[in-house]
């Protein structure tokens, strides 16, 4: 029996139309859900990516200061008394020592109290025709608590070689900090001008402060 005779020619054609249709809606179909699929990973936000080599620099993040690296100093000495009292009758007895400052021990030398008559960068810078009876003392001075009056404007104010260029730091600077440090150099260079007497009295002064300036002996 031959099944083939009761198509007609017009049944055949109607089912590759048929045919085509329907491919051509499947693909449609494929495309929108294509479409949709990237539009909804596009909307998504980014994740930000974490360098495999090290954390990323926050925006706005500073950068760590390092520590800062104790002075070497030098100054000029005068004597080493067992207490406060007798070394400020020692420094009243001796009209040269009008403009000297008596310096606390810390550490090993807690309890010794130093009459200092300048301060100095190098030997040289303090050992003069004057200073026969007197020795040199090298120290070495951490300044990096000195957060009150801003550690860097005081290291910067210890080696600098002239009180001009002192007064040119302040001006680069302000703030409270600045202020209060302003006060004490004024009242220093109220009696003298001699830049190794005024680091004297600025250590002296920032030494008497608790957790500030540290002398090492």
């Amino acid at each position: 029996m031959k099944f083939g005779r009761n198509f007609k020619k017009g049944t055949y054609v109607m089912a590759i139309i048929q045919g085509v249709i329907i491919g051509i809606a499947a693909v449609a179909v494929v495309g929108f859900i294509i479409v949709g699929a990237n539009e909804k990973l596009g909307n998504e936000p980014k994740k930000t990516e974490i360098p495999t080599t090290g954390p990323a620099a926050s925006e706005g993040e500073k950068p760590v200061e390092s520590e800062v690296v104790p002075l070497k100093l030098f100054a000029r000495q005068h004597g080493v008394f067992s207490s406060a009292e007798s070394a400020a009758t020692f420094q009243a007895a001796d009209p040269s020592l009008a403009s000297a400052a008596i310096i606390p021990g810390d550490g090993d030398s807690k309890g010794k109290y130093y009459i200092w008559s300048s301060i100095g960068l190098s030997d040289a810078e303090i050992m003069d025709s004057d200073s026969e009876e007197t020795f040199r003392k090298e120290v070495s001075v951490n300044i990096g608590s000195c957060e009150a009056v801003g550690a860097k404007l005081l290291r910067d104010s210890l080696v600098a070689d002239t009180v001009a260029k002192i007064k040119i730091l302040e001006a680069e600077n302000t703030g409270e900090t600045v202020k209060v440090f302003n006060e004490q150099l004024t009242a220093i260079t109220a009696f003298t001008d001699d830049i190794r007497v005024v680091r004297l009295h600025l250590l002296a002064h920032y030494a008497s402060k608790k957790d500030c300036v540290k002398i090492d002996f």
